[in-house]
């Protein structure tokens, strides 16, 4: 329903153009924008007339069934990503996110037999110059060195003959 009224719109737009393309006019740069503005309608007529585009259309033959992927760079130092992959039997998710000195992700698994973990870290670092001198109260351990490995000397086995038992 929605592609025939795209199509019967799309189509109106393009008579219309075509009707203002037949009028009279003598500049080059009109003629030009006139021209990609019918291309592009053109474009959009074939395309929505195939049931493509749009999210009512199919998308590459393939339906998401929940599976994804994506990553999102707002800013310098800031980042997240994320997926879902897998198939009706198996699936694995991550999701992950940096911003200044903190880190954090989540890991998910699951499967139809029953197994499912989850695993989520989060780091957050100082920002620069922690912990360079400026502690108060705290001094190093005492560093030492190893007694330097002596192994004992090889004797090899000694093989004696069982006495009888048979006595």
């Amino acid at each position: 329903m929605l592609q025939d009224v795209l199509t019967l719109t799309s189509l109106r737009a393009l008579f219309q153009l075509f009707c203002l393309l037949t009028q009279p006019d003598h500049t080059l740069t009109c003629l030009r924008a006139r021209f990609q503005l019918f291309c592009l309608l053109a474009l959009v007529a074939c395309v929505s007339a195939q049931g493509g585009g749009g999210s009512g259309g199919a998308s590459y033959g393939k339906e998401p069934d929940g599976y994804f992927q994506y990553v999102n760079v707002p800013g310098h130092k800031e980042y997240e990503f994320g997926w879902n992959r897998g198939n009706p039997h198996h699936y694995i998710s991550r999701y992950e996110q940096a911003k200044d000195h903190r880190f954090r992700t989540r890991v998910k698994w699951g499967d139809t037999k029953g197994g499912y973990g989850e695993h989520y870290y989060e780091y957050n670092h100082g920002p620069k110059g922690y912990g360079k001198g400026d502690s108060k109260g705290y001094k190093a351990a005492p560093s030492y060195a190893p007694e330097p490995y002596k192994p004992e000397p090889y004797a090899p086995p000694s093989y004696k003959a069982p006495a009888p038992s048979y006595n």
